[in-house]
């Protein structure tokens, strides 16, 4: 990964990080709200460098936190935007899972903002894998000692991994049969993210 795409990614997805590491609100909204008009421009800015990243046309370097950090969120963030409700946001999860897993284990994490910190954690939270759900929780709750509660949302994440083994919302955009249980889950408020 270039430095230019490296900053050309962090700067689309966080901007200019305040004094404290903070995110501006207007940045955030974009994060957790349905947009068809923001995935269109994920699209648009960076589906030539996801298809480049699932290729193995593009890595994410090995000695650099932050350009890590912009592959998982190409590969973790941005895909969901840019292939909402197919199997294609899925599809780069692995890459994703993997980089983190080396920001974890070099001790690169440390290196990056609370905010950064997080989105360089989400592919834990987003595996089907229990194992991995587990170091969801361990990361998500060394980050929450830093001031940074996302540990309630990996908590939730893994109860569900825990009772199905798997996400059953994802269930009909992968094309997997959903039990009769999951069917009950997914009629609750709140049964999915």
């Amino acid at each position: 990964m270039t430095n230019a795409l490296q900053e050309q990614i962090l700067d689309f997805w966080f901007g200019e990080l305040g004094p404290d590491g903070s995110v501006s609100a207007a940045k955030q909204a974009r994060w957790w709200k349905k947009s068809d008009d923001f995935d269109k421009l994920c699209r648009k800015e960076f589906e030539a460098e996801l298809k480049a990243a699932a290729q193995g046309q593009i890595q994410a370097p090995t000695d650099n936190a932050r350009g890590a950090l912009a592959f998982i969120i190409l590969c973790d963030q941005l895909s969901r935007n840019m292939y909402r409700d197919t199997p294609a946001a899925f599809a780069t999860d692995p890459l994703a899972l993997s980089v983190t897993q080396h920001l974890i284990t070099s001790g690169m994490l440390g290196s990056l903002s609370r905010i950064e910190k997080s989105f360089a954690l989400m592919p834990l939270m987003h595996s089907e894998q229990l194992s991995v759900q587990e170091q969801s929780i361990e990361q998500f709750a060394a980050l929450k000692e830093e001031g940074h509660n996302n540990l309630d949302f990996a908590i939730r994440h893994k109860k569900i991994i825990d009772q199905f083994h798997r996400y059953p919302h994802r269930n009909a955009i992968l094309g997997r049969e959903s039990t009769p249980e999951e069917v009950r889950f997914l009629e609750q408020p709140g049964s999915s993210f």
